[in-house]
């Protein structure tokens, strides 16, 4: 019997929430940099950017969702011909 070929996956990043057919993983997010005005009025860094690795994007609202939706602004790992259909319809873009 022969062996399935493995299939290619390819990493895309979300610009609409989504629930995908087959989630190979999910790959993380970008955090932006958290910036605060102090005492003086100077716009300060406080937390870098960071992608943060294995993690779901949070939520902006607590208590929202439901089962396997994944939030915007996540990478996700999904196979060659969902990333496609994916990429027509607008919800994501190629994550490099």
């Amino acid at each position: 019997m022969a062996e399935a070929a493995p299939t290619k996956t390819v990493k895309m990043e979300l610009k609409r929430h989504y629930v995908p057919h087959k989630l190979i993983s999910i790959v993380g997010y970008e955090r932006p940099a958290r910036v605060v005005k102090n005492a003086a009025g100077e716009m300060k860094e406080v937390e870098p950017a960071a992608f943060i690795e294995g993690e779901m994007f949070p939520p902006i609202f607590a208590g929202v969702g439901y089962d396997n939706k994944i939030w915007a602004k996540t990478v996700i790992e999904v196979p060659e011909d969902e990333a496609k259909v994916m990429r027509q319809k607008g919800i994501a873009e190629a994550y490099l």
